[in-house]
C-alpha cells in the first residue's frame, strides 16, 4: 500500500499545486505603448529610449551642486 499509494498521493497533491498556480496566474492583453516609440531621423543611426547604467558601477555625472551651468 505504501510502496505506491503515498508516490501516488504526493503526485495528485503535485498536480494539484501545478494546476492551482496555473489558474491564479493573471490574463494580461496586449495593449498599445503610450506613446510611440522614437524613429532614426537616418538610415544609419540608432533610435532609442532608456536608461544606460555603467558595467561595474553607478558613476556621478552632474554637478555637486544645484544650479545652471553656463559657458
Amino acid at each position: 500500500m505504501l510502496k505506491f499509494g503515498l508516490p501516488s498521493f504526493a503526485a495528485l497533491l503535485l498536480m494539484m499545486a501545478i494546476i492551482s498556480i496555473v489558474r491564479s496566474q493573471p490574463v494580461r492583453k496586449q495593449v498599445a505603448p503610450p506613446a510611440t516609440p522614437p524613429v532614426a531621423a537616418y538610415g544609419n543611426e540608432v533610435a532609442a529610449v532608456g536608461l544606460v547604467e555603467a558595467r561595474s558601477e553607478n558613476i556621478a555625472v552632474s554637478l555637486p551642486v544645484s544650479g545652471l551651468v553656463t559657458a
